[in-house]
């Protein structure tokens, strides 16, 4: 079974290895076992000397990042990433000079989170999401009717035109 990882992170440095880093995404090119460090990241902000990454993989996530701080000592990280598997956990994590320091952080699901839907509650939002769909489309409906209405001045203005020049023209005709 797979599991993927999502990391959000951002790193600060000297702007041609800012530079260097961004060249390498979306995977920094190849890991040395031949594996890219993500399978997708994408830049949400770019400065000289900041960047700020969304990124993700499909399996090993944390080693990967551990990875990433080892391949550009020059470059300070900060992020948290998580995986799908486990929603109660995440880590964070800085880089520096090529060393990562880890801190894990776990929450205990609510008993809302991990018990079974009361059929009472379920089907009283089932029934508000349907008179809220209702509403809405009453009014859309609304909406069109009026729509509609304009749609008919517009075409009898645009006959009444028609036959305005219609007649004038027969009119310069004879």
């Amino acid at each position: 079974m797979s599991v993927w990882w999502e990391c959000s992170f951002s790193v600060i440095g000297p702007a041609d290895e800012i530079k260097r880093f961004r060249d390498g995404l979306p995977g920094l090119e190849q890991a040395p076992d031949d594996c890219p460090l993500w399978h997708s990241a994408k830049v949400k902000v770019s400065n000289a000397g900041f960047l700020c990454v969304e990124a993700s993989r499909n399996y090993g996530g944390t080693s990967r990042a551990e990875q990433m701080v080892y391949e550009f000592p020059l470059l300070t990280f900060v992020g948290a990433i998580s995986a799908d598997m486990d929603p109660y956990r995440w880590w964070t994590f800085d880089g520096r000079a090529g060393e990562t320091t880890w801190q894990e952080f776990t929450i205990e699901p609510t008993a809302d989170e991990t018990s079974p839907p009361d059929p009472t509650k379920e089907k009283a939002m089932v029934e508000r999401l349907i008179a809220e769909s209702r509403e809405r489309l009453a009014d859309e409906q609304a909406e069109l009717a009026e729509l509609e209405a304009h749609l008919g001045i517009v075409q009898r203005r645009l006959g009444l035109i028609g036959t305005a020049q219609s007649s004038g023209q027969g009119a310069a005709q004879a």
